[in-house]
C-alpha cells in the first residue's frame, strides 16, 4: 500500500518489493494553476497565454510540463471493464479533483485512506472477476500446464494493465506471486496477481518515465506506449486495446499515417460516445441536473424522469452532431433541432407525437431554440430553485465558452437572489447590479449575457411573459474582443457565440485541456497558435480538431521536470 504514496522519477514503485525504487518522490502537481509548469495565471486559474517576455521559436518543440496523473474514477472503472469484463462501481472511489472545468487527479496528496480505498477496490474487482478470470487471457492449460499459462497471463494482462510491456524482473515477480498462491487453485492464483497489479502505481497512475540523463525543461517525444496511453485515455477514457498496443509495438503509431488511422478508428468506437458525453457535461457544467431540486408549486413537472430526459437529450444531440451531422461547432451552438423525449416534450410545448422515434431529430421553433445553450439541461442547471439566474447562466458563458477571466464576488456582498416578485421582472430586480459600484463592473458583463436567456424559465421552458410583462431578452456582450455586440434573445446570442473567434479559440483550449489533463502554459503557445489556425481552416470541425490535438507538440511530447534528490 505504501507504494501508492510515491510517484515516479525514472522508476516507479509497486506493491511488490522487487519493483521498489529509492528514487521515488511525492506526487506533486507541476501543472497546477499558478505553478511554474502551469504558467502564470490571472487569478482565476486561467493561464495568461502570450505574456512571456520573448516569443517562442515555433520551429522548436515547446511543451508545458504534464503532472503525474492518477486515473479518474471513470477511467479506473472503464479500464476494469475492458480488462476484466466487469461492471465496477466508480462511486466507491473518492471524488476526482478539478483543473479548470475538468476532472483531473494531480494535486491532492495520496493519503492512507485513499491507499486503503484502492486496495479495497482492487480486491473487490479481482473477486468480482474470479468466475471468469481464466478467460481474460486464453491459454490451453491441458496442453501447456498452469505454470506456462500463468506466465502468459502475467505477460498479456500486464501489458494491458500497465499499458507497456513488463520488464523481465516484473514478470518474474508476478509469476512468483502466482506460484505462492497457486495452492488456492489456478483461478485463485490469478486473482492475487490481478489484485496486486491493480494496486500498482503502474496501473493507478498514467506513468510517463523520464530518461535518467535528460536535462530539466527538455522537451522529449513520448515513446510509442506512452502515446498509445494518452490517445486511449483522451478518446475512450480507458486503457489501450490490443490493436492500439500492437500499433505501438510495431512502431506504426509513431508515423503520421499510423497515428491518424488509430485516431479515426477510436473516434468510430462506440466508447467515444462516453468521451463526448464527459467533455460536454463538464464543459457546460451540467452534470448535476439529476440532483437539482425545483419548487414543486412553480415547476410541478420537474422530477427525476424529467432530469434524466434532459441529460439524454443533450448527449443524444451532441452524439448526432458529431456522428451524423457535420460535426461543427456552429451546429452544436445553433442547430434548430434536438431530441426531446417523454416528459421533456411538455417542457418544449410539443405533443407526445412529436418524437416519432428515439434518436430521430425533432424540428424546433428556430425563433426559440438554437443548439446546446437553449436546451433545458443547460438552462435548468444554471437556474435557481424557484427562478431563473441570469448571473449563473452568464458566468458559465463567460468563463467556459469565452474562456474569459471573471473574479468571484467580494466576500462582503450578499449573493442571495431576491424572491421572485409577481409585479417585477428578473431584469428589474437586478437593477442594483448596474447601480452598486461594487457590483456593476462585473455584472455589466455577466448580466449583459445572462439576461439573454430570460425567455426560458428555471427548467428551460420557453416563456413570453413574466410578471405580467413581455420578457425583454435583449443583451450585450462586453469585456471581450467581441465587445458591444448587442443581441436579442438566446437564439441571436448563440449565433454570435458561434461566429466569435474567441469562442472558437476557447473551445480549442477546452478540448486541449481535456486531452492533456492540465491547463495550458506559456510553453504551449506554439501548439495553441497552430490549433487555432487548423480549427479555423477546417470550418471549426470538432473531429478535425481532435486529430490536430493528437498531432500537436503538447500531446505528443513531454517536458522533463526537476526531480528532488532522494
Amino acid at each position: 500500500m505504501a507504494a501508492l504514496l510515491t510517484a515516479c522519477s525514472g522508476e516507479i514503485a509497486s506493491p511488490l518489493s522487487p519493483f521498489a525504487s529509492s528514487s521515488a518522490s511525492s506526487p506533486t502537481s507541476p501543472g497546477a494553476p499558478g505553478s511554474e509548469a502551469g504558467g502564470p495565471t490571472n487569478g482565476t486559474g486561467v493561464p495568461n497565454i502570450g505574456v512571456t517576455t520573448a516569443p517562442l521559436d515555433c520551429s522548436q518543440v515547446h511543451v508545458g510540463a504534464t503532472p503525474l496523473q492518477r486515473l479518474g474514477r471513470a477511467q479506473y472503472a472503464n479500464s476494469l471493464r475492458d480488462l476484466l469484463k466487469i461492471d465496477f462501481d466508480e462511486n466507491t472511489l473518492p471524488e476526482d479533483e478539478r483543473f479548470g472545468v475538468f476532472d483531473g487527479n494531480t494535486v491532492v496528496p495520496v493519503t492512507d485512506l485513499l491507499v486503503q480505498q484502492y486496495m479495497t477496490a482492487a480486491e473487490t474487482a479481482a473477486q468480482q472477476a474470479l468466475p471468469t478470470i481464466e478467460n481474460v487471457v486464453s491459454c490451453d492449460r491441458p496442453k501447456l500446464g498452469d505454470a506456462a499459462c500463468a506466465a502468459q497471463f502475467v505477460d498479456k494482462f500486464g501489458l494491458r494493465a500497465f499499458r507497456r510491456p513488463l520488464s523481465t524482473e516484473e514478470k518474474a515477480a508476478y509469476v512468483g506471486l502466482f506460484n505462492e498462491y497457486k495452492s488456492t487453485g489456478y483461478a485463485g492464483g490469478l486473482r492475487v496477481v490481478v489484485q496486486t497489479m491493480l494496486q500498482s502505481p503502474n496501473f493507478i497512475y498514467r506513468v510517463e518515465l523520464q530518461p535518467v540523463k535528460a536535462g530539466s525543461g527538455e522537451a522529449l517525444t513520448l515513446d510509442a506506449y506512452e502515446l498509445a496511453s494518452r490517445i486511449s485515455f483522451f478518446l475512450l477514457s480507458t486503457t489501450p486495446d490490443d490493436e492500439l498496443l500492437a500499433s505501438a509495438q510495431s512502431g506504426a503509431l509513431m508515423t503520421d499515417a499510423g497515428l491518424d488511422g488509430q485516431v479515426d478508428r477510436l473516434i468510430e468506437d462506440e466508447r467515444f460516445d462516453d468521451t463526448l458525453a464527459s467533455f460536454h457535461l463538464q464543459w457546460l457544467d451540467i452534470r448535476h441536473v439529476e440532483s437539482l431540486t425545483k419548487d414543486e408549486k412553480l415547476y410541478p413537472a420537474y422530477n427525476a424522469d424529467l432530469a434524466k430526459a434532459m441529460i439524454k437529450e443533450t448527449l443524444t444531440f451532441v452524439n448526432y452532431v458529431m456522428r451524423e451531422d457535420d460535426g461543427k461547432l456552429d451546429t452544436l451552438l445553433t442547430a434548430p433541432y434536438s431530441f426531446p423525449e417523454g416528459p421533456l416534450l411538455g417542457v418544449y410545448g410539443l405533443p407526445s407525437s412529436a418524437a416519432t422515434k428515439s434518436g430521430t431529430p425533432v424540428a424546433l421553433d428556430p425563433m426559440q431554440r438554437a443548439g446546446l445553450l437553449t436546451q433545458p439541461a443547460f438552462l435548468a442547471s444554471h437556474a435557481h430553485y424557484n427562478q431563473t439566474s441570469p448571473v449563473g447562466r452568464g458566468k458559465v458563458v463567460i468563463r467556459n465558452v469565452f474562456c474569459a477571466s471573471l473574479p468571484d464576488p467580494p466576500p462582503n456582498v450578499n449573493t442571495t437572489p431576491p424572491d421572485p416578485s409577481p409585479t417585477a421582472t428578473t431584469r428589474e430586480q437586478l437593477t442594483e447590479h448596474q447601480t452598486n459600484p461594487s457590483c456593476s463592473g462585473c455584472h455589466k458583463r455577466i448580466d449583459g449575457i445572462g439576461l439573454g436567456f430570460e425567455q426560458f424559465d428555471a427548467i428551460g421552458g420557453f416563456r413570453a411573459m413574466e410578471a405580467g410583462q413581455t420578457v425583454d431578452a435583449s443583451g450585450i456582450i462586453t469585456g471581450t474582443k467581441t465587445s458591444n455586440a448587442t443581441f436579442n434573445g438566446a437564439v441571436d446570442l448563440s449565433q454570435k457565440l458561434a461566429d466569435s473567434v474567441e469562442v472558437q479559440q476557447c473551445v480549442t483550449r477546452q478540448w486541449l485541456r481535456f486531452a492533456i489533463g492540465r491547463l495550458e502554459s506559456d510553453a504551449d503557445a506554439c501548439t495553441l497558435s497552430k490549433l487555432f489556425k487548423d480549427f479555423a481552416a477546417s470550418g471549426n470541425d470538432i473531429r478535425a480538431l481532435l486529430q490536430a490535438i493528437v498531432r500537436s507538440d503538447a500531446f505528443r511530447s513531454k517536458r522533463v521536470s526537476p526531480v528532488s534528490a532522494p
